[in-house]
């Protein structure tokens, strides 16, 4: 059974969804029936393939199936590829670089602009690593968390975190999140619409309109520095996602964590009546770590996953 709320791709046919698979601005990803269905604009593909894992950019999708073969999906065209390139067991990408953990955990980078012949790759880190998930190339909000705003062209280790144990790490647009083997939940980069889960300063002005000058201390819109996030009941938080401006947290309990912008209902909220999201989109955010209530059988094994603007 799958719950899903905010903003997913439309599609002119029914579909028979027994579960969303993934999704973006551009397309989503259902299992149906035996085969899993892209839809992507009013076009729908099927693809008969196991699928472990998938990842995009504004251009394509790309699909790493259970023996380790990736499969990339043209937006433009719906057209899907095999890549020429050696089994892995994790990808990410943004719209420059492919990234792939291979089977024996080394991260390769492939530039997207050669997929289509057989990419030499960027750069092979002469490391084993465990994940990676892929944001905006930059730091000027702070996103890559070295505790500056400069861009890096090579993966530097995030000094802050060195004394915890990572298991899993999420981007958004302009913000990232880690898990750590005790259930704690780091984030950093942009805040502006409270995606960090702590007070955003934006969003503290958008409430306190009467007051013209606020204390910058109020709450930050810009932290480059990996801060901790307070989860009611000090929870046990086991994954977490990033959408585009929206972090969700499921905790060992089952219980659903979301906060940032809202306007579309990605945070499971529902938004408020008469607001104008493009204008007033402070309005539509929260900097509060919100618990949802999920309308899914206690029993259930949960997993949680973000698009853009869903969830």
């Amino acid at each position: 059974m799958t719950k899903i709320f905010g903003r997913v791709v439309n599609f002119k046919d029914a579909i028979t969804v027994s579960r969303l698979l993934y999704s973006d601005w551009h397309c989503s990803v259902f299992f149906e029936e035996s085969s899993i269905a892209i839809v992507c604009g009013s076009e729908k593909t099927k693809i008969s393939c196991d699928p472990r894992l998938f990842c995009s950019n504004s251009s394509h999708l790309f699909v790493l199936t259970a023996n380790g073969i990736i499969l990339s999906f043209s937006k433009a065209t719906n057209v899907v590829s095999p890549l020429d390139l050696a089994s892995c067991r994790f990808i990410a990408a943004n719209d420059e670089e492919l990234y792939c953990i291979s089977m024996d955990d080394f991260l390769v980078v492939y530039p997207i602009k050669d997929l289509n012949r057989k990419p030499k790759p960027s750069y092979p880190l002469p490391m084993k690593v465990k994940t990676v998930a892929c944001g905006a190339g930059f730091a000027f909000r702070g996103q890559l968390g070295h505790g500056d705003l400069e861009s890096r062209s090579t993966p530097e280790a995030i000094e802050a975190l060195r004394p915890v144990t990572s298991t899993a790490i999420a981007c958004g647009f302009l913000h990232s999140a880690c898990l750590t083997d005790t259930g704690d939940v780091y984030t950093w980069g942009s805040n502006e619409f409270g995606q960090l889960g702590y007070t955003s300063l934006n969003l503290e002005r958008s409430r306190q309109l009467s007051t013209p000058f606020l204390p910058s201390d109020l709450g930050v819109n810009v932290n480059a520095l990996p801060a901790p996030v307070d989860f009611p009941d000090d929870c046990l938080i086991t994954a977490i996602a990033c959408g585009s401006r929206h972090t969700v947290c499921l905790s060992e309990d089952s219980n659903l964590y979301s906060f940032g912008w809202n306007g579309f209902g990605q945070l499971g909220l529902e938004p408020e009546s008469g607001r104008m999201v493009d204008r007033y989109p402070y309005q539509t955010a929260s900097d509060r770590v919100n618990r949802i209530n999920l309308p899914l059988p206690s029993q259930n094994q949960l997993s949680v996953t973000c698009g853009h603007w869903c969830t």
